[in-house]
């Protein structure tokens, strides 16, 4: 039994948490150091939304294939949380680095989407994870 294909939602939790760890051991490597609010932060490489969302539509894909309606629903998802990091997310941070400068303070987080590469970098990744653990045989 592989644990991965028997239990699918498995490999975007999985995803989820090496995406994350990926970011901190960036911070760490940054900063040399990793404070609490480092792991509440969002946006950096890669984006953990789509390391998420793009893991869940290879795993779908991969079940299912690219005709079936889930693959279709998750895949549109996949689309929508990209954009919104990319776009609207990314768009609220550059509004408030502008409203933090008109004030003179650091009153409103700055670091809230994705630049296009973390984008390209989480689908890479997501990808790449959901394919690794699907064919992966791990059995409890």
């Amino acid at each position: 039994m592989n644990v991965f294909q028997e239990f699918p939602v498995l490999i975007p939790l999985v995803a989820g948490l090496i995406a994350e760890g990926a970011k901190l051991i960036g911070v760490l490597y940054k900063k040399s150091k990793i404070e609490f609010q480092d792991i509440l932060q969002s946006g950096g490489l890669p984006s953990g939304h789509t390391v998420f969302v793009s893991s869940l539509a290879t795993t779908v894909y991969l079940i299912e294939g690219v005709r079936s309606t889930s693959f279709a629903i998750v895949f549109v998802l996949a689309i929508v949380v990209m954009y919104d990091a990319m776009k609207i997310r990314r768009a609220a941070g550059r509004h408030a680095e502008e409203l933090n400068r008109i004030l003179g303070e650091t009153k409103y987080v700055e670091r809230l989407g994705h630049s296009p590469f973390e984008v390209i970098m989480g689908i890479v990744m997501g990808v790449g994870i959901a394919v690794i653990l699907f064919s992966f045989s791990f059995s409890i």
